[in-house]
């Protein structure tokens, strides 16, 4: 798998897909970071954060950060997507990505609670098994490949603002694990915990 760094040193883009609460926190902190952020957002949101960008107050600070944003058709297959939607609109949001999906991309969908891919990988009474209360039909399984998902659920004391572009939290951190060739990667609580930006210092060297 290439590198995650061009031949002049820059990251190469992280996506995010979602621009609520969780998925701006997510940009606006790897933005922070230095990290190349796109935002995959619509409607009012994607108009604000194109004009304006993304505020976030913290308590570290005001932060602005301005990333690239657009709809999924501006982007070509992505190395590192993050899902941030709500858990009823994720199959949605999955078929609306699609175009970002290559077999190099590595996913983090960014939702509490079991994963429709828990049993992937697992040997024994439990093999193949679907958590059908999370994808009755087979949508998720068959739009997002198990091998490429990293585990991940999120501890976040975070709200929106009233305008789209505009985020307010207290703390944030990622839970996840490394990923594991021969099967679906998977987060447990316990693992470990990252702000945002030593979550993608993990997936480099994992």
């Amino acid at each position: 798998m290439p590198g995650f760094f061009d031949k002049a040193g820059l990251g190469l883009p992280i996506c995010i897909a979602g621009a609520g609460a969780i998925g701006i926190t997510i940009a606006a902190r790897l933005s922070i970071a230095g990290f190349h952020v796109r935002l995959v957002a619509r409607g009012g949101s994607l108009a604000a954060i194109s004009k304006q960008g993304i505020r976030l107050l913290d308590s570290e600070g005001d932060h602005r950060a301005h990333v690239e944003v657009g709809q999924a058709t501006d982007f070509g297959p992505q190395r590192i997507l993050f899902l941030c939607s709500k858990s009823h609109d994720l199959a949605d949001l999955a078929a609306a990505l699609q175009p970002l999906i290559s077999a190099e991309t590595i996913i983090v969908p960014v939702v509490n609670g079991i994963p429709w891919w828990y049993f992937d990988g697992d040997e024994g009474d439990w093999t193949g098994q679907v958590v059908k209360s999370v994808d009755p039909d087979g949508r998720l399984k068959r739009l997002i490949p198990s091998r490429q998902i990293v585990g991940t659920t999120t501890l976040s004391a975070g709200r929106s603002g009233r305008q789209p572009r505009r985020n307010q939290q207290a703390g944030y951190s990622l839970t996840g694990q490394r990923r594991r060739p021969s099967c679906a990667r998977r987060g447990r609580p316990g693992d470990g915990l990252w702000p945002a930006a030593d979550f993608i210092s993990l997936l480099q060297v994992s």
